[in-house]
């Protein structure tokens, strides 16, 4: 990836001199990010070199264990992220880097929560892409990285950076990135390299940045309708607990105590831990 130096940060708010809360100061986020990311490549490591790709082969995506019967096994568009070529030690510090050079602008407009949902919406719509691709199994962040780079490309367009020894602007570099994965798809099908995921995570962070710029309040939107059909799921839980807790009462009138199923002792018990725990 690059690195980059005296950014243009005007637009941005709540920068000190101390560099926890500069520019160039990792996020809390963002960190974690980075940690996880190197855990799980030092536990393939220990699977790999013991012989077995068992850890990888539960983890990875591919379009056969995706939509495998009997379960869709969605988790795989999230935790193949985590993984990362065995082999290549370079394909975790450059999407590591990536995520370095690009995450802190993007987070600090965001906000955590919303970063964290672009960065993994992103991951997992460059997974699905690459399934309606290729049928071969992919792993990395890079559609994450992705989503996040063409987010902060057009925050900052003009940003300069350093690539390699080249300073250029930022919307230079990204552009040229998308072109030769374009330019890839087209001649040679993506070759080796999941061209499906680095261009779906593009395209959802390009879309993502236009959505919560041309409609600023989307994102507040959204967040309320989730936390709406949250709170409604929870009171519908809490009805049916209360349905199920006062057929089992009614029981133990008409019957006894020792009538109660297994099940019915659970509920029971669960419902009077609770009631000790609210009462004050």
């Amino acid at each position: 990836m690059s690195s980059y130096r005296n950014h243009q940060w005007a637009p941005l708010d709540g920068y000190g001199d101390d560099g926890a809360s500069s520019p160039m100061g990792l996020r809390p986020a963002i960190k974690w990010l980075m940690i996880a990311n190197g855990a799980v490549f030092v536990v393939q490591l220990l699977f790999f070199f013991s012989g077995t790709e068992v850890f990888r082969d539960f983890f990875s995506l591919s379009r056969g264990e995706l939509f495998s019967a009997p379960w869709f096994e969605f988790y795989r568009l999230f935790s193949y992220q985590f993984l990362h070529d065995e082999l290549y030690l370079f394909h975790l510090l450059f999407n590591l880097l990536g995520l370095w050079v690009f995450g802190n602008g993007v987070y600090d407009r965001l906000g955590q929560r919303a970063f964290l949902v672009l960065y993994f919406t992103g991951g997992a719509f460059g997974g699905l892409v690459h399934c309606m691709l290729s049928p071969a199994p992919v792993i990395g962040a890079s559609g994450s990285i992705y989503a996040v780079m063409l987010f902060f490309a057009f925050l900052y367009p003009n940003a300069p950076i350093i690539f390699f020894i080249i300073r250029m602007k930022v919307w230079v570099l990204v552009a040229i990135f998308v072109g030769m994965n374009l330019f890839s798809l087209l001649t040679r099908g993506g070759g080796n390299v999941s061209v499906g995921a680095h261009l779906g995570g593009a395209a959802l962070g390009t879309g993502a940045y236009f959505l919560l710029t041309r409609y600023p309040g989307t994102g507040d939107r959204i967040q309320r309708a989730i936390r709406r059909k949250v709170e409604v799921r929870q009171r519908k839980k809490a009805k049916e607990k209360e349905e199920a807790l006062d057929e089992i009462l009614a029981k133990i009138n008409e019957q006894g105590l020792s009538s109660l199923s297994d099940s019915e002792r659970r509920i029971l018990r669960q419902a009077s831990k609770q009631a000790n725990k609210t009462r004050p």
